[in-house]
């Protein structure tokens, strides 16, 4: 999946679950805050952003922003 097609999908959806570099991560895009990512499963907290431009620009997994890993998204999930 390209980086413009991961945008649309964001932009586009409601909940997103997918896998990126075995990590499972999940993306709510109807939040009080903005754009939600987080883990899935784990108690922590949900990162924010506006855009999902910002979100995949400036998200990490391992240190590496999402806008990278692109191409490695397996989608699990989409409403």
């Amino acid at each position: 999946m390209t980086k413009v097609e991961f945008i649309k999908k964001i932009e586009n959806g409601s909940d997103i679950m997918f896998n990126v570099d075995k990590m499972p991560l999940v993306i709510f895009t109807w939040c009080e805050n903005g754009i939600g990512i987080g883990e899935q499963h784990k108690d922590t907290p949900l990162s924010y952003f506006e855009t999902a431009n910002e979100l995949v620009e400036n998200y990490r997994v391992n240190g590496i922003p999402l806008a990278d890993l692109c191409d490695k998204i397996v989608i699990t999930d989409y409403s």
